[in-house]
Parts: structure tokens; C-alpha cells; sequence
């Protein structure tokens, strides 16, 4: 937790202007008063040993610290944090960092603050796991029902993993190895129809067997090349519970069509 908060660039996550006062009094009346009081004193803690370093021979703490009396957080950096901790209320975070700079101690200790964080970031990563295992199960139950209906259309097949696929196009040529890199070309959506990603069109992808999810890597072994298929991959085969990138949710069952345009040798 150290790392992730003080690791940061502490003096570039504050925005300077004018000068006031600094104090060290804090109501904190709900929890993530707290949680915004406890991550600015400890981005105030990270801006001194920040300072410190500096080839100066002598900085005044408290007038940088007043001088941050009007400033704002980089909103880049609060989007941030809000993502780990929930709700950042800048005026209690920024009270808290001045007054740990200027005071060098706030109205709770650093070591009260870090525990503080540490806990509230914990109960967050349980709360969105929690979030994502809920998805993964709906998710995987629309990918059963999809996969029965669709075993069911004319021309679908399927291998003794749980990968389906139809033949669009029977190719000629060699089939590749679990070793070789092949050139397709390609396009994945979810069963919804939502396209999460293709190769560039006239331009094919070239791509390490060894480097592609369970169900390519079984699909291609059985595809000669000339070939073009539309494989059904159920998300043991896929990416799991793990889930990839911002569409492709954990659990979930893909579409590809993919032309395999040759062997790489």
C-alpha cells in the first residue's frame, strides 16, 4: 500500500496558487472523511521527503504549505484514488496535506493513516471482487444457454473441450502446430454482438500459437490453411473469470471468425 500511494509523484499530484493559513484541525464525521483526511497526510508525508531531496540548500515547509492554501489536487490523480478508495473529498484532503507539511503532524499520525488506507483499499478489492464473481456467474450462465441453443444451428459442430465451430470456408492447406505462428485474419464479439476487437481489413495478424487463448490454439491445430471458420469459445477456453480489457467481462463466452491466411515458417 506504501507503494501504491507514495510511490506516486507527490509534488505533481498538487496544483499551486496563492497563499493562507495552515491547521492542523480536522472534523472528520464519516468514514471517507477519514479515508481523505488519511491520504492526504500521507501524500503531505511523501511531498516532504520529496522536498528533502531537493538541491536546495534550505526550503521553509510551512511556506510551501501556504502556499498550497487555494490549490486543487490534480483531478487525474483523485479520479485515481477514488478508484481504489471510494469517494475523495479534496477540501479534507488537501487540509490534511498542508497540515502535514507545514506541521510535519496532522491530526493523525502517518502510521494511523497508512493503516487507515490499507484497510479501506482491502475492503474495496474484496467489494469489486465480489462485483466481478457475481459477473462471472451470470455471465457463464448466459454462455451455457447460448452454447445449447446454438449446438443445436445447422452446420455447428464441437470438440470434446466445449469449443464449437462451423465451417465457413474449407481450406486446403497444412494445418499448423501448437509451436507455429500463424497470419489470420479476424473478429471477436460477445455473444451479444459487441465487437471487442479484428485485425486491420487487407492487413492479416500474425500471432505465436503459443500466445493466443485455449480455444484458438485448438481451432487452428484443426484448420488448414485457406480455411475460414466461426469458433464458439466457451470461457474456460477463453479468458475466464479473469475476464480482458474493458469489454470482455469475467466468464464470458466469445464469437470469432477467423481466416487463416498462412503459416508463418
Amino acid at each position: 500500500m506504501k507503494k501504491l500511494f507514495l510511490a506516486l509523484a507527490s509534488v505533481a499530484v498538487l496544483t499551486t496558487s496563492c497563499c493562507g493559513g495552515v491547521s492542523s484541525k480536522a472534523d472528520l464525521k464519516t468514514a471517507q472523511d477519514s479515508v481523505s483526511y488519511a491520504l492526504g497526510v500521507a501524500i503531505g508525508q511523501s511531498v516532504i521527503q520529496n522536498l528533502k531531496q531537493m538541491p536546495f540548500d534550505t526550503i521553509d515547509v510551512k511556506l510551501y504549505a501556504a502556499a498550497l492554501a487555494n490549490s486543487k489536487p490534480s483531478e487525474k490523480y483523485i479520479t485515481y484514488a477514488q478508484g481504489q478508495l471510494d469517494t475523495i473529498y479534496t477540501d479534507i484532503f488537501m487540509d490534511a496535506c498542508r497540515a502535514q507539511i507545514a506541521l510535519g503532524k496532522a491530526a493523525i499520525s502517518f502510521d494511523e493513516a497508512q493503516a487507515l488506507l490499507n484497510n479501506k483499499a482491502a475492503a474495496k478489492r474484496q467489494e469489486m471482487q465480489a462485483l466481478r464473481d457475481a459477473q462471472a456467474i451470470e455471465n457463464e450462465r448466459a454462455g451455457r444457454a447460448f452454447l445449447e441453443s446454438n449446438i443445436k444451428n445447422e452446420g455447428v459442430d464441437s470438440t470434446a473441450t466445449g469449443l464449437q465451430y462451423k465451417i465457413i470456408t474449407a481450406g486446403n492447406g497444412p494445418k499448423p502446430t501448437a509451436s507455429d505462428r500463424v497470419k489470420v485474419n479476424y473478429r471477436g464479439t460477445l455473444i451479444d454482438g459487441t465487437e471487442f476487437d479484428a485485425s486491420k481489413e487487407g492487413e492479416p495478424a500474425t500471432l505465436a500459437m503459443r500466445g493466443v487463448i485455449k480455444g484458438w490454439t485448438e481451432a487452428l491445430q484443426m484448420m488448414p490453411v485457406g480455411s475460414k471458420w466461426q469458433i464458439y469459445v466457451p470461457s474456460n477456453l477463453a479468458y475466464g473469470k479473469h475476464g480482458a480489457g474493458e469489454k470482455i467481462g469475467p466468464g464470458a463466452t466469445l464469437i470469432f471468425d477467423i481466416e487463416l491466411v498462412e503459416i508463418v515458417k
